[in-house]
């Protein structure tokens, strides 16, 4: 475990997951933020038929980063639900608020809710680049523009983990994280 670094910038994420999110990413985020001291709130998101999503509760607290893993089933339900919508639009108007998508999520949520206003690099899943025809599109592992952190898609999230540690905790703090998982 790495030390805290003492700073404004708040050291919490929320994750998001959802039915059809890919577990690996979801799983592998959690854990690599956790070893890096990111103090992390896991919360399911539910399609809007739900009419009391206790879950979201946590939407009205601050948190340094909002991260939604992919998965074509959990994306379309975020996609979907008006209220993690709107908190991700106020995280993004935040000045030190993260907005961080891996996979399916960038192309399927980001791009379809007009949530990246202002950026102009990008990555997701290759296989949906298509569906990000205003931006440019990078085929890197994590891409990072203004607040917004996003990422290709199951291999990628322990890069995309590290990087938020690297930007939400410090540098060194990522690093520390990546000897002891063994990256190279």
């Amino acid at each position: 475990m790495v030390s805290p670094r003492s700073s404004s910038r708040l050291m919490n994420a929320l994750v998001c997951i959802a039915t059809g999110s890919e577990e690996m990413e979801a799983v592998n985020i959690i854990d690599v933020l956790r070893r890096g001291n990111v103090q992390v709130t896991v919360a399911k998101v539910h399609d809007q038929q739900q009419q009391h999503d206790p879950s979201l509760r946590v939407l009205g607290s601050q948190y340094g980063a909002i991260v939604l893993p992919g998965g074509m089933g959990g994306a379309k339900i975020f996609s979907e639900n008006t209220k993690l919508l709107d908190r991700l639009a106020k995280q993004r108007k935040s000045e030190h608020g993260i907005v961080a998508a891996i996979c399916a999520s960038p192309a399927l949520v980001l791009t379809k809710h007009n949530l990246l206003d202002g950026v102009k690099q990008v990555t997701c899943y290759p296989s949906l680049k298509d569906k990000m025809p205003h931006y440019d599109w990078h085929d890197e592992k994590v891409v990072v523009d203004g607040n917004v952190v996003t990422s290709q898609g199951p291999f990628t999230a322990v890069f995309f983990a590290l990087k938020l540690i690297e930007l939400m905790v410090s540098k060194e703090a990522s690093q520390e994280v990546a000897k002891g998982l063994l990256v190279q």
